[in-house]
């Protein structure tokens, strides 16, 4: 397993995320990691709690690849890992390269071909 170190930032945001749930031992932890005092030392401290969440960031949570639903006359008959942004085109010929989907369309060519890009591909017979 490929394990990368932890950035400040990393730890900064999920003591963030933490502190509503457990404010007292985020504080503490808080006052650790940015090497501040306590308030009897003279210095003044930053409450963690006075920070802004960190800014959600859609493009981190969507995947490169989905798994495309092969369906012949609206019943399922395989799914096919594979990557975003397939055209019509390509996801036709990613299904019918199927097996399980040529065993159910034959050598004959569907009436309609219904794709719905990132989600399915539904053969009508």
């Amino acid at each position: 397993m490929n394990r990368e170190p932890i950035t400040r930032d990393e730890v900064e945001n999920l003591l963030l995320l933490l502190a509503p749930f457990a404010p007292h031992m985020t504080e503490e932890l808080w006052q650790k990691i940015s090497g501040q005092r306590t308030a009897d030392s003279g210095q003044r401290f930053q409450s963690i709690h006075t920070h802004q969440w960190p800014k959600f960031d859609p493009k981190l949570v969507q995947a490169s690849t989905f798994t495309l639903v092969i369906q012949v006359n609206g019943k399922v008959r395989d799914r096919v890992e594979t990557k975003r942004g397939l055209t019509k085109e390509k996801a036709e010929e990613l299904a019918l390269a199927s097996g399980n989907v040529f065993k159910f369309i034959g050598a004959s060519a569907p009436k309609q071909v219904i794709y719905v890009p990132d989600k399915l591909i539904n053969f009508v017979v």
